[in-house]
């Protein structure tokens, strides 16, 4: 294996890290938010615990779409410039399970970055509620990957 190749292996191992560590994160914020019923009526408290999802499910999504799938392209010697053509050649290579949802994922991202509505707030939690276990779901793909196709453990 080249020195490039090693680099890229570590990073990739370090972003596997900072991923898993994010998933626990998010799971603890994404089981203490099903009780939760999203109406007018929602309170400061739980207003915390979603806040803290939606910002979770954003540090998460973007570590496998931004880090992670564009690492594993580095190994794989290929360089799709466009973030489509990246979701979609990765779900060809079976890293992911779908790149709908990660497109999905990525616009629910950007929408937690920008000031909405209460109404808003309320449907976009709804919506990474519905997102989170096909984000979990993907990054046991990604992670089942990395450990056939280059015999990292993740």
């Amino acid at each position: 294996m080249t020195s490039f190749n090693n680099d890229v292996v570590s990073l990739l191992r370090k972003q596997i890290d900072l991923l898993t560590r994010s998933e626990i994160h998010l799971l603890f914020s994404y089981n203490k938010s099903q009780s939760i019923i999203l109406n007018d009526n929602i309170g400061d408290d739980d207003l915390e615990i979603l806040d803290s999802l939606a910002s979770r499910f954003g540090r998460t999504s973007e570590l496998l779409s931004k880090q992670v799938i564009r690492t594993i392209f580095q190994l794989l010697e290929e360089y799709p410039k466009a973030v489509i053509d990246q979701v979609y050649r990765a779900e060809q290579l079976d890293l992911i399970t779908s790149a709908e949802d990660i497109l999905l994922m990525r616009k629910l991202r950007n929408q937690i970055v920008h000031e909405y509505t209460e109404e808003e707030w309320l449907e976009l939690y709804q919506e990474i509620l519905n997102i989170i276990p096909r984000l979990l779901s993907s990054i046991n793909r990604t992670k089942v990957c990395i450990k056939a196709r280059f015999e990292i453990n993740a």
